[in-house]
């Protein structure tokens, strides 16, 4: 199935490094796709296949790929690597490139076609949790009973609700993002649309110490990130 969440590139760059067999020279005329970002974005994306399991054990949602590649006279592209490439990534774009476009290359100030190195980052999707193979993970007791337990271990006291009336809030809803780790436990917490001088209430609260049930993909557990939202209603205190 064609990887269907690439986003759009985040730039392009040339370097003046050149094939050995060119002379050294400087180059005022830079590679560029023969069809506009857009369509070479485009046709990407319709032609670019990463497999689920690639992603094993990468937790975040996104990850930025730099691409490095030679850029030919005649316009073709070779040499292309996946820069710093732990996740095994490079056949996946070298074979989308073969299917592209060619290129129209640089030109020195001479105006001849030199051969070019160029740079390019694009930001691509985690694709692993959108598989129909893929479980989250949930809290053991449920996220009901996870609710109860931040509810309870918030314990608010009249100093902590005096730095809640300085906002003027009648709800607060704090997001909680976890890290569960192959084994189903928390390995890290961080808050976002918290309050800043409660961090440590949320943070004592949203920490219950307790196992997950991991995340699985294809019945074998794989670390995750998960995030929960809880919304304290000032008006029921």
């Amino acid at each position: 199935m064609p990887y269907s969440k690439l986003l759009v590139f985040l730039f392009f760059g040339i370097t003046q490094i050149l094939f050995a067999q060119d002379p050294i020279t400087s180059i005022v005329k830079k590679a560029t796709p023969v069809v506009s970002k857009e369509e070479f974005s485009k046709e990407l994306l319709q032609k670019l296949n990463i497999p689920e399991d690639k992603f094993l054990g990468i937790t975040s949602e996104t990850l930025d790929v730099k691409l490095s590649f030679f850029v030919r006279p005649d316009g073709s592209v070779s040499k292309l690597r996946v820069v710093e490439d732990e996740l095994g990534l490079t056949a996946y774009f070298t074979e989308v490139f073969e299917k592209l476009p060619l290129w129209n290359p640089a030109e020195d100030e001479n105006g001849k076609k030199v051969s070019s190195r160029v740079t390019m980052v694009v930001k691509i999707y985690n694709n692993l949790y959108s598989s129909p193979y893929y479980k989250p993970a949930i809290p053991k007791g449920g996220y009901e009973d996870l609710n109860k337990k931040i509810r309870k271990g918030m314990n608010l006291n009249d100093k902590d609700w005096a730095v809640l009336r300085t906002h003027q809030l009648v709800q607060l809803t704090v997001v909680a993002y976890y890290e569960i780790s192959e084994e189903g436990k928390v390995t890290g917490i961080t808050l976002d649309n918290h309050i800043s001088k409660l961090d440590y209430r949320f943070l004592k609260a949203f920490d219950t110490k307790e196992n997950w049930y991991p995340a699985t993909f294809k019945g074998v557990p794989v670390k995750s990130k998960v995030s929960y939202a809880y919304t304290l209603d000032l008006n029921w205190y």
